[in-house]
């Protein structure tokens, strides 16, 4: 669950499916069928969890899924990609324990190496999805949650609308009515968890800031937004908004001496 902002300021609590936790570790079931064995990784994994966890008939499944993937391992010099298995768990507080029990030979009685366990879980997920501190999340698709009645506090949200709708971007953002809403947008029987004025759900499949990876290598992104901004207010100002960046600053050249201080 993610609190949000929509352009044009309505305060907006995001809830995302389909995100998990995941790491990687070595492939090493060569000469065996992958999926009986991926499956039998995840099963040995859910139970030394259960018995870590100090309830060893429980039936409790910690891991949503085992798949086989391509990756250059981080450790050592290698030429080429190796398989590695990447365990999706339900649980981020599981990770740790996870590689403790991986590294300590709890796991089908063999020690891995975990790659990738230590990047924590809302640093993982804005990686993978292009995700970035002041900046918006785009979705294809959001289903709404039917919000509660505001009762006085619908003045007050009004006043803010008002406020805000001579700042907006010039006819480029929507502005979310609760009575215009199309119904095939609204959830049913699913009560709003915040008392922000919007509260929407949405599938990871449908993060849209993935697709400006490209476009973005070799730049900063976070400094890319603001020549955006500043790009978008000259607009509005009707003035130019062909900017670029201006050029680092030239380095001057300073002189250095060395000093022999070896003595005979």
């Amino acid at each position: 669950m993610q609190c949000v902002s929509c352009l044009v300021g309505q305060k907006t609590c995001l809830h995302l499916h389909g995100i998990f936790p995941y790491l990687y570790i070595p492939y090493d079931g060569y000469g065996q069928q992958p999926e009986p064995y991926l499956r039998h990784l995840a099963f040995s994994i859910d139970r030394a969890l259960n018995i870590a966890l100090g309830s060893p008939s429980s039936s409790l499944q910690h891991v949503f899924k085992v798949s086989l993937v391509y990756g250059m391992p981080f450790y050592g010099y290698h030429e080429k990609e190796r398989q590695f298995m990447k365990i999706y768990l339900y649980n981020p507080a599981m990770v740790k324990r996870v590689c403790d029990l991986l590294q300590g030979g709890a796991i089908m009685n063999k020690f891995y190496q975990p790659h990738e366990a230590h990047i924590p879980y809302l640093l993982q997920m804005f990686i993978d999805y292009n995700l970035y501190g002041m900046n918006l999340i785009n979705l294809a698709a959001v289903k709404f949650r039917k919000a509660r009645k505001k009762g006085d506090s619908l003045d007050e949200i009004e006043c803010v609308r008002d406020h805000l709708s001579g700042h907006s971007t010039a006819g480029a953002v929507h502005q979310w009515e609760d009575n215009q809403i199309p119904s095939s947008l609204v959830l049913e029987d699913i009560e709003p968890q915040s008392t922000c004025e919007l509260e929407v759900d949405a599938v990871a499949a449908d993060i849209l800031n993935r697709l400006d990876i490209e476009a973005q290598i070799g730049r900063n992104p976070g400094l890319q937004a603001i020549w955006e901004d500043e790009k978008q207010r000259r607009r509005e100002n009707k003035e130019p908004s062909q900017i670029s960046p201006p050029n680092s600053q030239g380095k001057q050249e300073q002189g250095f001496y060395f000093v022999d201080t070896v003595t005979g």
